[in-house]
């Protein structure tokens, strides 16, 4: 979660303040210390999108050993999961269609989907009668 709040801070605040002093400063370079920045916090939105998928992953896991997933929603969550974190790791300079789904699924909010859907899983089975522990 720090990484989370930590790039949406780059996205919210930093990123508009500095587009608003580019364009008041009228200059097509950028200032020496935004290239590295920039490359900063690709990696750093790269780690945190992946540590979501996996933690994700992992909690599928632990739903499943105690009976609160079925096994095959397990499986597809697991398996969605892992497909993002090595979609969201794999270098940019990769081939074409994986590069737009690594890009895709890079979004920060896109993670967050997941832990959604298996909360909605999990109210539906509570609903229905039908979860119970081992």
């Amino acid at each position: 979660m720090p990484l989370f709040m930590l790039n949406m801070i780059y996205w919210g605040s930093y990123l508009t303040e500095s587009f608003k002093l580019f364009v008041d400063a009228a200059s097509p370079k950028r200032p020496d210390w935004y290239l590295p920045l920039r490359a900063l916090f690709a990696w750093i939105s790269s780690i945190e999108v992946a540590l979501i998928y996996l933690a994700t992953a992992s909690f599928a896991v632990s739903l499943g050993r105690v009976g609160w997933l079925k096994p095959m929603a397990c499986r597809v969550y697991i398996g969605m999961n892992l497909l993002g974190f090595f979609l969201c790791v794999l270098p940019s300079f990769s081939i074409e269609p994986l590069t737009i789904a690594g890009y895709a699924v890079s979004i920060p909010a896109i993670p967050f989907v997941m832990p959604f859907l298996m909360g909605v899983n999990l109210l539906r089975r509570i609903g229905n009668g039908t979860l119970t522990g081992r």
